[in-house]
């Protein structure tokens, strides 16, 4: 049972660890349950370069050339995808992947490619 003393203790504590209230703080935190970042909502994650994403994408940009609207959306389209398939890349590489992946993918019934994802799913959900 929690005594009145520490139900007001608690009360006060709480009131110091209300989480980050700056801009930069907020965006810090929003990703720390990232793992690898094939399902991430942000293009560029904490552990790449923004800098690398945005020369790779203005190289893309500069070889598709797009005129019309609806190309510049397919070009940023292709910039976003192929970025995410870059990573993906890496961590298909990565040791965390192959030492969770491989005694199981052998033996596993369904198609390897559906298994892969179905483990990168859970690695987000980490």
């Amino acid at each position: 049972m929690t005594t009145e003393a520490q139900l007001i203790a608690n009360r006060l504590n709480s009131q110091k660890s209300t989480g980050p209230r700056t801009i930069e703080g907020k965006n810090a935190v929003s990703q720390n349950a990232v793992k690898h970042g094939l399902l991430a909502e942000r293009d560029v994650i904490a552990s790449e370069s923004e800098a690398d994403f945005d020369l790779y994408r203005q190289q893309l940009l500069d070889d598709l050339s797009p005129i019309s609207p609806m190309e510049s959306m397919l070009a940023e389209r292709i910039v976003t995808l192929s970025w995410r398939l870059k990573r993906a890349g890496r961590l298909q590489n990565s040791p965390e992947f192959e030492y969770h992946l491989r005694p199981v993918e052998k033996a596993h019934p369904i198609p390897v490619f559906q298994y892969r994802w179905q483990i990168a799913k859970r690695f987000e959900c980490l």
